[in-house]
């Protein structure tokens, strides 16, 4: 303990998924039910509730725990699965989002989301075409921790602003996955598109205070 107990924690994720997949198969439903796998953050920071992340190298090369902005904290596994519709072993590079699954079963499901003003897009022709998805969409986040963290991601640019020192981080995710290095003071031009699509994307919280854009 404690490293015992979270290993154990993913065995029994993993053996409680396979039984989930054993019984919709032996309902006979398993070519007509889509599964999604996906994580809510990323790795836990380390030490919290006894968590050794460090040791597990649970995050590998990305930079960053749970209540960040970096992409240890918000890049995530995701995988689908569909016999008969999704091409077993195949990998999609679209950048999506949770909030693209909506629009995405709306569309499988032929049903109304219920509101047009959706942030996501589908997902259909990545899960069944393998189609690369608008590659020039961006990403934005949000978050309260140490005074208030913003990023925004556009196609291989990613930028993290912080409210509370007034200071900017962007970097190449193409070729610096680990954002290790900041490039902002050589690259200004993108720098100020990506701002200025951070304010556009901004809308203030009435409850949240610290959300007034800065």
């Amino acid at each position: 303990r404690p490293r015992a107990a979270y290993a154990a924690m993913v065995s029994r994720l993993d053996q409680e998924v396979g039984i989930i997949l054993d019984e919709v198969k032996k309902s006979g439903q398993e070519k007509n039910t889509l599964i999604l796998f996906m994580s809510d953050n990323g790795a836990t920071i380390p030490g919290i509730g006894g968590a050794d992340t460090r040791f597990f190298n649970s995050n590998s090369n990305l930079r960053g725990y749970k209540t960040e902005l970096y992409d240890g904290a918000i890049r995530v596994p995701c995988l689908a699965s569909w016999p008969g519709k999704i091409k077993r072993g195949t990998v999609n590079h679209s950048v999506i989002a949770a909030w693209d699954w909506l629009p995405t079963l709306a569309e499988i499901t032929s049903s109304n989301p219920g509101r047009s003003d959706l942030d996501g897009i589908s997902l259909a022709p990545a899960l069944f075409e393998n189609k690369l998805l608008t590659p020039d969409r961006y990403l934005y986040w949000e978050y309260a921790s140490a005074g208030g963290i913003r990023a925004i991601r556009k196609g291989d640019w990613k930028l993290l602003w912080f409210t509370k020192t007034r200071e900017g981080q962007l970097y190449n995710l193409k070729t610096d996955i680990g954002e290790t290095n900041n490039v902002i003071s050589e690259q200004p031009e993108i720098t100020k598109q990506l701002l200025a699509l951070m304010k556009s994307a901004h809308s203030t919280s009435r409850i949240m205070a610290w959300n007034k854009y800065e």
